[in-house]
């Protein structure tokens, strides 16, 4: 028996693709996971876009919690950035933007207006440049719930003992 790796994320990888997945639930994929750039923790590649696509029933919203984001290590505005992290609310990148990241972040919380989202990664960074990527938890919240939820998201965090313990940012 070996543990599960801690870096793999719970959504479906797009055939022929080297990073895009979806998470459509309750489909494919729980009301709760996770969901890591390629290669986490390992050097973004140059040149990757990854594409992660969440669908649920309409009764549903979605919460990703970026635990951390590490991209161009060079500080600039993110107007340019050569790396960044595009929140679109909504199935595709025509939706409005919920949130656009850059450099390194810690804690970055966003929560859909439907039931459907997009999270786009994007580096373009020289070599040498390159940061992580990202690790994140995803949380299919009823709509009904979505307004308090929006104040306190809870999801499942794995211990060295790989035992889950629900925690809240």
């Amino acid at each position: 028996f070996s543990p599960p790796d801690p870096y793999l994320g719970d959504g479906v990888k797009t055939p022929g693709t080297a990073c895009n997945y979806r998470f459509e639930y309750p489909v494919t994929v729980k009301p709760f996971g996770r969901l890591n750039s390629l290669a986490f923790p390992s050097i973004l590649p140059h040149g990757t876009t990854c594409i992660y696509t969440f669908k649920s029933t309409e009764r549903n919203r979605i919460a990703i919690t970026f635990h951390l984001i590490s991209l161009d290590k060079i500080i600039s505005s993110c107007l340019t950035s050569q790396d960044d992290v595009i929140v679109y609310d909504g199935p595709d990148a025509m939706s409005p933007v919920l949130a656009q990241f850059c450099h390194q972040r810690r804690r970055q919380q966003v929560i859909s207006s439907g039931h459907e989202l997009q999270v786009v990664l994007s580096s373009r960074s020289p070599q040498g440049r390159q940061g992580i990527g990202f690790n994140a938890s995803y949380q299919f919240i009823p709509t009904d719930l979505a307004s308090t939820v929006q104040s306190l998201i809870l999801w499942k965090e794995r211990d060295k003992r790989g035992v889950f313990h629900m925690r809240s940012p």
